[in-house]
């Protein structure tokens, strides 16, 4: 078989083949002029009267054939030779469809170890393309041998510290006739070892019982991760390896030197306790905020008993779940608020919460008194006999006696603190790694891989509902508060109602509107999650517009939430029929079974899926 092979490609559709090489200048010489040849070949025509042609371009900066700034030279380009004939293929190896292609570039200055590119791309002629191909490459480089690099004649002068904290020094020289410099740091007002010439250091490297904080051009610097309060060293050397063999050459004598003392911070002043401890208990966990006192951070302490035996000591850090005494770390951060969960229902705990300053000397130093307050986690068990009055009952009684129970007892919440204050323990979570307490949202949640997006209760009615999703949340009423009020008023019974109030994204939100659930036909729109608001797969009496269905994780939430809203309200949900229109595909304006038969039966499957 021949091996006789060329390079080439046919451009198709959008797709436009690029041809190209880089090279590096290994020699000692700069590189003035390259010399160029090759044979264009052309294996197809695609279209007669015109004709298409390969561009030839180089570049000193690209880093890939596909990036940098390419210059065009003409002479160098490949115009297919055959443009009349009948359309198809060719013999690229015969005289009529082949040219020798000749040319120099010159005025170039490319140093030794310097990379540059050439490339070919494909004209896009008009009509189907031609097969062009590139045959018989050669490139010869010419220039100028340079001399062996020789070390600077003068240090850089004048180091001067700009800008100095208790972890970090930032640098800055006047400079020298050099390429560039070397910049180590030692904790020693001298080194053990000098640079060797030939030598490259990269910064972070090891040297002379100090370290290299830069190695270039640049006269400024700034070395960090340093210790407090300590003196540190620097010494900079001028070398030169630009244009010339054999370097690195570096002036090793009398390198310009001067030293530095990172920022000792003020001594710790013992900060006043926080006050105001408010704590808000759920069946496994208490969440509590408190008033800051103006301290940097706050270290919260949780104990099943009183008094808190422990002793909080200045300059320790103590970690989240470190026990101290009879007490645990529940927090210490710079929030005034917490939650402490994995607790035991019905069961009582006891909170301390201490000030701490740190970022000064002998940090951290506590308050020496706490802020306290204890409370009960809720009872998880339902209280015995509480549905004795529903025992034995089916349909319309059933229903109402429901109704009269949950509705016994029932306090309104207020609408404008539940996002911080129920929410924060009734619609938390863990994110997938375990690692943070995030926002429950059942609109942004994929129970079966990565979440799309995650929101800190911080995150609340961030945004505007119309700018995309994962910029924040806010409160929707899953049972539109549209469906039972006649104003905008939601701080009503129903309005603030947590039973079907949930945490979501606020553009979700906005897309699922006062719209019925559904099942549904054809999505306009899919959520991130997968939730999607489109026309109905059911048939409901006298609707025809959009329905909003969630994924069939959180189906049975909305649906009992629904069959929540209708018992709980049984007396004055006969009104809301007539409100709007959602509500009226959802309600029949009876108290049995208050819920349209097509709806109620998607309901059931959803809460028994």
């Amino acid at each position: 078989a021949s091996t006789e092979r060329a390079l080439g490609a046919l451009l198709s559709g959008s797709v436009t083949p690029v041809i190209g090489a880089s090279f590096t200048n290994n020699t000692a010489a700069v590189i003035t002029t390259l010399d160029i040849s090759y044979t264009g070949e052309q294996w197809r025509i695609g279209a007669l009267g015109r004709a298409d042609r390969l561009d030839f371009q180089y570049s000193l900066d690209a880093t890939a054939v596909n990036t940098g700034t390419f210059t065009d030279v003409n002479s160098l380009d490949f115009t297919a030779p055959t443009s009349t004939g009948t359309i198809g293929a060719l013999d690229g190896n015969t005289a009529p469809n082949r040219t020798v292609v000749t040319a120099s570039i010159s005025g170039l200055n490319i140093a030794p170890g310097a990379t540059f590119w050439i490339r070919w791309t494909d004209l896009n002629a008009a009509g189907a393309d031609d097969g062009l191909a590139i045959d018989d490459f050669s490139i010869t480089a010419n220039g100028t041998p340079v001399g062996p690099c020789v070390a600077p004649a003068a240090q850089p002068t004048a180091l001067t510290f700009p800008t100095v904290t208790t972890t970090a020094i930032s640098g800055s020289f006047t400079a020298a006739t050099a390429d560039k410099y070397l910049v180590v740091q030692s904790t020693s007002n001298s080194l053990s070892a000098t640079p060797v010439d030939g030598t490259t250091y990269a910064a972070g490297a090891a040297f002379g019982g100090g370290t290299v904080i830069s190695a270039g051009p640049s006269t400024t610097f700034t070395a960090t991760g340093l210790t407090q309060g300590t003196t540190y060293y620097y010494y900079v050397f001028a070398y030169n390896d630009l244009s010339c063999s054999g370097g690195p050459a570096y002036l090793v004598s009398t390198p310009l030197t001067g030293n530095q003392a990172t920022a000792t911070p003020a001594p710790c002043v013992t900060p006043a306790a926080p006050t105001s401890l408010l704590l808000t208990p759920a069946v496994t966990s208490i969440s509590g905020s408190f008033t800051a006192s103006g301290a940097s951070k706050y270290l919260v302490i949780q104990t099943a008993t009183t008094p808190f035996t422990g002793t909080v000591s200045n300059g320790t850090v103590y970690a989240v779940n470190s026990t101290i005494g009879n007490g645990k770390v529940v927090s210490y951060s710079t929030s005034n608020s917490f939650t402490a969960s994995g607790l035991t229902a019905n069961t009582t705990y006891y909170f301390f919460v201490y000030a701490a300053n740190d970022a000064c000397l002998g940090e951290p130093f506590y308050s020496t008194t706490a802020v306290t307050a204890n409370a009960t986690t809720t009872n998880s068990e339902i209280p015995a006999g509480y549905y004795n009055a529903a025992a034995g009952l089916s349909c319309a009684p059933l229903k109402t006696a429901l109704s009269t129970i949950i509705t016994n007892g029932h306090t309104q919440n207020n609408y404008g603190s539940l996002d911080d204050v129920q929410m924060v323990t009734t619609d938390d979570r863990l994110n997938d790694a375990g690692t943070a307490t995030i926002v429950y949202d059942m609109y942004s949640d994929n129970p079966t891989g990565p979440d799309p997006y995650t929101f800190t209760f911080a995150q609340f009615n961030i945004g505007t509902g119309t700018d995309g999703e994962g910029n924040g949340w806010n409160k929707e009423h899953s049972f539109p508060n549209s469906w039972f009020s006649a104003t905008s008023s939601t701080n009503n019974f129903p309005g603030a109602d947590l039973h079907h109030l949930f945490p979501t994204d606020m553009d979700v939100n906005s897309l699922r509107s006062n719209y019925p659930y559904g099942k549904v036909a054809t999505a306009s729109t899919t959520t991130l999650n997968g939730s999607k608001l489109g026309t109905s797969a059911i048939t409901f009496a006298g609707y025809s517009g959009p329905v909003f269905e969630p994924i069939d994780a959180y189906k049975g939430d909305f649906a009992r939430a629904t069959l929540y809203m209708v018992t709980r309200y049984q007396s004055e949900q006969p009104a809301w029929e007539s409100l709007q229109t959602g509500g009226d595909v959802v309600m029949d304006g009876t108290t049995w079974p208050s819920i349209e038969i097509d709806y109620l039966r998607m309901l059931i499957q959803w809460h028994n899926a």
